[in-house]
């Protein structure tokens, strides 16, 4: 208060036109503002197809995580910074949906900093109305390198096995059908994103998300790819 009364600050304010009027006018709203920033940035839907988990995994349906075209973090990208990618493919049982996935974070010839931390997520929208993080209709799993699972939703363990690999790790889990809220059968469609995050330690060390399909809606409700149980 005391600086905005010193007679240069005062006459250098009233110079520059900004500080007396909104950039985009008077009373303008969040929303306004927001659009007037540019067009919202379109994320293609994307489908997979869940087959049987008693198939050979090779003939699983795997989606490639990999790439700025699934960036769903604000950090930059710099060089030198370490190459991240997963693939991952959904199974089914009659007891459970069954997720596996791959990351590759550690690519040879790089050392990555300690303490660094390594998850994948897993979102599902059995209902396919869009993502909310409700805990009666939404799950949500995270699955570290470290070999920790967990129900973020319903704040409780989950069990999955975790294999730490020289260039990255592998996760296989089983998620009770009881647990996700559906009856299985085939055509069954069901609303579901993978990501997988590098960050820390710290906020100085690279930290990257990429994310298979997750559109925000304007509602605060997220719009996920899809998944369709097959034969």
């Amino acid at each position: 208060g005391w600086m905005q009364q010193d007679p240069v600050v005062v006459s250098g304010r009233a110079a520059i036109r900004e500080f007396g009027e909104a950039a985009f006018g008077p009373s303008t709203s969040l929303v306004a503002r927001r659009e007037l920033a540019g067009p919202t940035t379109h994320v293609a839907p994307r489908e997979a197809l869940v087959c049987r988990a008693n198939l050979p995994p090779q003939e699983w349906d795997w989606q490639v995580v990999d790439g700025l075209g699934f960036l769903d973090s604000t950090a930059d990208i710099r060089p030198g910074d370490p190459a991240v990618s997963m693939r991952f493919a959904f199974a089914w049982d009659d007891e459970a949906l069954q997720f596996n996935a791959e990351v590759i974070d550690t690519p040879p010839g790089t050392v990555p900093p300690e303490r660094r931390r390594e998850a994948v997520e897993v979102l599902l929208d059995p209902q396919g109305d869009g993502f909310t993080n409700d805990p009666q209709t939404d799950r949500a799993y995270s699955f570290l390198s470290s070999g920790a699972a967990r129900d973020i939703v319903r704040r409780q363990p989950t069990e999955a096995e975790i294999t730490r690999r020289s260039d990255g790790y592998s996760i296989r889990a089983r998620l009770p059908w009881e647990r996700v809220g559906l009856k299985p059968a085939p055509g069954i469609r069901l609303g579901a994103t993978a990501s997988v995050h590098v960050s820390g330690p710290g906020s100085s060390r690279p930290a990257i998300k990429l994310t298979w399909r997750r559109l925000v809606r304007e509602d605060g409700s997220s719009e996920l790819g899809t998944l369709m149980l097959v034969p």
